[in-house]
Parts: structure tokens; sequence; C-alpha cells
């Protein structure tokens, strides 16, 4: 949520996730109800969870460098896990 506060306009947020399909499939539901919400910003979510084993945090970080790279390639990057909050005026 506190990526959807933020105060900047015209940025992307990038998601990868992974896990159970049930728990990815949860997540996806609830970042794209929150993405609905976000009219300064443009959400792209790689959902993983239909594969037979969770990414590990690099491989995470790699596939959304690549992704971001494809966007804007002069982009610059901001990294959050599931446990951390974003200052509104962060970007």
């Amino acid at each position: 949520k506190s990526v959807a506060l933020q105060k900047y306009n015209d940025f992307n947020v990038l998601i990868s996730l992974s896990g159970t399909p049930v728990l990815c499939k949860k997540a996806a539901a609830t970042i794209s109800t929150l993405a609905s919400t976000c009219e300064n910003s443009r959400w792209y979510i790689q959902n993983n969870g239909n594969v037979e084993h969770s990414k590990s945090q690099m491989e995470h970080i790699r596939s959304l460098i690549d992704l971001s790279a494809s966007i804007d390639p002069k982009a610059l990057l901001l990294f959050l896990d599931n446990d951390d909050m974003m200052h509104p005026l962060r970007i």
C-alpha cells in the first residue's frame, strides 16, 4: 500500500511473485485491486506461482531488472520486499 501512496506522478511498479499457486493468486488479486486505484502509475506483475519451485531473491531481482530495462532502460530502481514500507516522497 505504501507504494500506491507515492506523491510522484508517472512511475512504474514492477512486482515479482512466487510461491504456492494459491498464495500467488491471492497476492496478485490484492495487488491488481490496489493498482486499479492508482492513476499515477503503471503496474507490472510477474506471477511465477505456477512453477514447481519458488524463485530466490536474486532470481526475482534479475527478472525485474530485465523487465525494467525493456520498459525504460534509464529507470531508477528501488527495491522493497514484503515487509518494507515506502515513504510517500521517496521517489
